[in-house]
């Protein structure tokens, strides 16, 4: 009798002990040893840094990961850091992601910010302009290089626009010109610049892409090949941790907007406030998961670019493309 209840407290010792293996493993990435991380975004501190500064403030990256979320800007490129070891993550356009492992940069996608582009083409409530067609007879603003540019031309492409009655000129963010209507249409992400317009009180429409046939992807979170495949832990936690500070910052708008005056005190929190709430749907649209990469979305990108000049060929999206990172990130919760 002793022995068969020895065995049967053994065998109930055991599941339990199975249960907490099977829980630690499937709910968190194995752990990571202490690193000193980086990701280099692609603009100043504003809006779009919110998930990574939750992650980071509420410690989701984990107890053994310092990160330092980095700046970019005119003079700083995301890719080339990022493909020289500068930084080990990066922020940048699909597109510029594209043409790099197109032209030989060993890079990894590893989650996508923005499942729909932002990008969008701001012109005066009494414009003529209803659609891009209307462009002509105008001038236009472009910022070449960026994903408004990508949508730009596909847009235009789409719309047989003759180019030759269109005046282009090169702009940076400049809101006084448009304002003073030096030119008639600005490019600008949804929920950034109109917003600023709105605050200066101009009265303005949206000229929205998608509405006319072109959606591409925006932003996306990118690695090197290097430490996607010799530091996979670090990847995970770093997927993981970027994914719930998104989660959070959605569901907790005000609390996670004032984490951003770490990173600026004089940011226009309100203003932030809002362009999170409008981000939203460019992030998670119907039918999507925060961060998820499908390789239905990249090939129809590919094309697009291909279309526009802007790609030669279709990288091995197998090779580029981790969205098995992605799916364990969701299989650990």
């Amino acid at each position: 009798m002793m022995t068969k209840l020895r065995i049967l407290l053994t065998v109930m010792l055991l599941v339990v002990l199975a249960l907490v293996v099977y829980k630690s493993f499937f709910t968190h990435p194995p752990r990571a040893a202490h690193q000193s991380i980086s990701l280099r975004q692609e603009w100043i501190p504003q809006m779009t840094f919110t998930g990574e500064v939750v992650a980071k403030t509420k410690n989701l990256f984990g107890p053994n990961l310092d990160i330092e979320i980095r700046s970019g800007g005119f003079e700083s490129d995301p890719i080339k850091s990022v493909a020289l070891g500068g930084d080990t993550f990066g922020v940048a356009g699909a597109e510029r992601v594209l043409q790099a492992i197109e032209k030989g940069a060993d890079l990894v996608v590893i989650g996508v910010v923005n499942q729909v582009s932002p990008s969008v083409f701001v012109v005066h409530e009494n414009s003529s302009i209803m659609t891009p067609k209307d462009f002509e007879g105008h001038t236009v603003g472009v910022l070449s290089g960026s994903n408004t540019e990508i949508a730009y031309r596909a847009m235009v492409a789409r719309a047989g626009v003759d180019s030759s009655k269109m005046h282009e000129v090169e702009i940076s963010y400049d809101l006084p010109g448009f304002i003073s209507k030096k030119f008639d249409v600005l490019p600008a992400f949804a929920y950034d610049e109109p917003l600023s317009l709105r605050q200066e009180n101009v009265d303005i429409r949206l000229i929205e892409p998608e509405k006319f046939g072109i959606k591409i992807i925006g932003n996306v979170y990118f690695t090197t090949r290097k430490t996607f495949e010799g530091n996979r832990s670090l990847v995970d936690h770093f997927v993981k941790g970027i994914m719930q500070g998104w989660e959070w910052a959605f569901e907790h708008p005000e609390e996670s907007i004032e984490m951003l005056r770490e990173l600026d005190p004089k940011l226009d929190l309100a203003k932030e406030r809002e362009s999170l709430l409008l981000a939203k749907p460019y992030f998670i649209p119907e039918g999507y998961r925060l961060l998820e990469i499908r390789k239905s979305d990249w090939e129809e990108e590919a094309r697009l670019l291909q279309s526009i000049g802007y790609l030669d060929k279709t990288p091995d999206l197998n090779r580029a493309l981790a969205p098995q990172i992605v799916e364990a990130a969701y299989s650990y919760e």
